[in-house]
């Protein structure tokens, strides 16, 4: 498995480096980071203003600097969230950040040497640091918090489609469903108590998938009321919410933008088999943007789509650096 894997990132950076793909860049947390806080980005920034600095694949570069103060910091690659106490005054000196920042930024890369089983990625805690246990395709294990170096012995095998044991890097057994570390792990790091070990009973916990985005539909397990919310984000859909129905809600399911839908099938091929075409880009509610493609990356050709369901409309489409599709 792991060779496989490896092979499958390795072949993952070649198309991102080559002219195929043109270094086009997934959906990812640096363009959600965007849509949540409206002016992250704008299209003429300020003489020095700061504009969060990404990478090809839409993670957050691990330092990120100031371009009017000089100042520099360490980020988590996936969220954006600033490392306490990384701050470097101007000058040739650059931040500590945690080794694990920096494997899991490489990971998708295929540059990482990372100890890890197949394709799962680095999971690291919110100072930069490895957590413990790791989880893979078919194992868990320990590792030193710093160097990311797996203890030998601490081996624990894993399966797939139901909870396990896993390895116990603390002296206590954890129960849990193995996932990569992404945005629903990275939303209990920013906000604490949402994953509770003990959660009272009634009390909603964000429920995730096994690539560790959020649920399209969640449901509070007190209330039955469920509601939409994106993959990447967790943000809820204003309006969406759906009283419990029939049988608890079970023929109640609120109508979520079938974009969101889309968006989560497009990452979940990614993680796997790498990238192919263009991601569909989502609106607050779940519809697709009128207008996709590459533009909105300075890259590839543009053309205009049904905003419920996302096929093209024939005739729309503007090819790259011809400007773009007039939707």
């Amino acid at each position: 498995m792991h060779c496989l894997s490896t092979s499958i990132i390795a072949a993952l950076a070649v198309i991102l480096s080559c002219g195929g793909a043109q270094g086009q860049k997934i959906y990812g947390a640096c363009t959600n980071y965007e849509d949540i806080h409206p002016g992250t980005f704008p299209e003429n920034p300020m003489p020095g203003q700061y504009v969060p600095q990404c990478n090809q694949m839409d993670q957050f570069e691990v330092i990120q600097k100031h371009p009017s103060t000089g100042y520099k910091w360490c980020v988590h690659p996936m969220t954006g969230e600033k490392l306490e106490g990384s701050d470097v005054k101007p000058g040739p000196a650059q931040p500590e950040c945690g080794k694990c920042f920096t494997a899991l930024s490489k990971f998708y890369f295929g540059q990482s040497d990372f100890q890890g089983d197949g394709f799962f990625a680095p999971q690291c805690d919110s100072k930069g640091k490895f957590s413990n246990p790791q989880l893979g395709y078919s194992y868990s294990w320990c590792v030193d918090p710093e160097t990311g170096i797996k203890i030998e012995g601490s081996e624990v095998v894993n399966t797939f489609t139901k909870p396990a044991v896993v390895a116990k890097c603390d002296g206590r057994p954890k129960r849990q469903l193995q996932k990569v570390y992404g945005p629903c792990s990275n939303y209990a790091e920013t906000h604490p108590g949402s994953f509770p070990e003990k959660p009272l009973p009634g009390q909603y916990v964000p429920q995730c998938n096994n690539l560790d985005m959020f649920e399209i539909v969640q449901k509070h397990p007190s209330t039955g009321y469920k509601w939409c919310v994106n993959p990447m984000t967790g943000e809820k859909v204003e309006g969406s919410d759906v009283k419990p129905g029939f049988l608890g809600g079970l023929f109640s399911n609120p109508k979520c933008g079938k974009c969101f839908h889309d968006s989560a099938k497009y990452n979940i091929n990614a993680a796997m088999w790498g990238i192919g075409g263009y991601p569909p880009e989502c609106d607050a509610k779940g519809l697709y943007k009128a207008m996709q493609g590459g533009a909105s990356k300075g890259l590839g050709p543009t053309w205009c789509v049904n905003p419920e369901t996302g096929d093209a409309i024939k005739g729309s489409e503007v090819a790259a650096g011809a400007g773009e599709a007039k939707c």
